[in-house]
């Protein structure tokens, strides 16, 4: 008995980040964060630090906390997550290591979305104060201002509040909203204005079950309007 109360608080407490950090170092990656709380009480996750010497230089969450059930935790289930303080900072540009690597399977890609919208779906999320940097051979390259992306259980779209972007010129470019409408078969965008001038309507990524996928949109540049399409497999029409 004495044994079980220690895992459900002390233990885990001591445990989780040890064997977390024995993962992360297989990865190449070096981090350590704190448990509080119990699994029977509620745990939180707090001052999470991933750093790494390749692409993703860093990244720092405030607090992960996840809302469950005792009977669901045993089975792996979550009811909800909430994710504060979430900064990434990148390096883009460097050398990738000799040798080449196979292509990208599509089709794996198509059904490992599947099965990660079937995780989604019946969770509340709520992913907020998002923050990016990125760095292009060492200087600025781009940075996204507190950003957040949240989905209530069951629905199947996934809410975007993207804030200020900065470009690689320090122009700063407004916060936008959107939504990302994620069925079984394909992924949609109403509408997205990643710059002035510039805006993509009704994209459309088709997700077929047994098979590649494959693009559909309207890019408006100013005035003109130009429809982009592409065969399955991301092949041009």
């Amino acid at each position: 008995m004495l044994g079980i109360v220690w895992l459900n608080g002390p233990g885990l407490r001591f445990i989780a980040p040890r064997v977390a950090t024995r993962f992360l170092e297989k990865a190449g990656l070096r981090g350590n964060f704190t448990v509080g709380g119990s699994l029977t009480g509620g745990l939180s996750i707090s001052d999470l630090k991933i750093e790494g010497d390749k692409e993703l230089a860093s990244l720092t969450i405030g607090t992960v906390t996840p809302r469950y059930q005792w009977r669901g935790l045993i089975k792996g289930k979550l009811e909800g997550l909430t994710v504060d303080g979430v900064h990434a900072d990148l390096r883009l540009g460097l050398k990738k290591d000799a040798g080449e690597k196979p292509p990208l399977d599509l089709k794996k890609l198509v059904g490992t979305l599947g099965s990660l919208r079937g995780k989604v779906v019946p969770l509340d999320l709520d992913l907020k104060n998002i923050t990016l940097a990125a760095t292009r051979d060492g200087k600025p390259f781009l940075a996204l201002a507190p950003s957040r992306i949240s989905h209530q259980s069951g629905s199947g779209n996934l809410k975007l509040a993207l804030g200020t972007f900065t470009d690689v010129n320090g122009r700063e470019w407004p916060a936008q909203e959107s939504t990302i409408v994620w069925d079984p078969d394909k992924l949609a965008i109403a509408r997205i204005d990643p710059y002035p001038g510039v805006s993509l309507r009704d994209l459309i990524v088709q997700l077929p079950a047994a098979g590649e996928p494959s693009v559909e949109a309207e890019l408006h540049l100013d005035d003109a309007v130009f429809v982009v399409t592409s065969s399955p497999g991301f092949n041009s029409a």
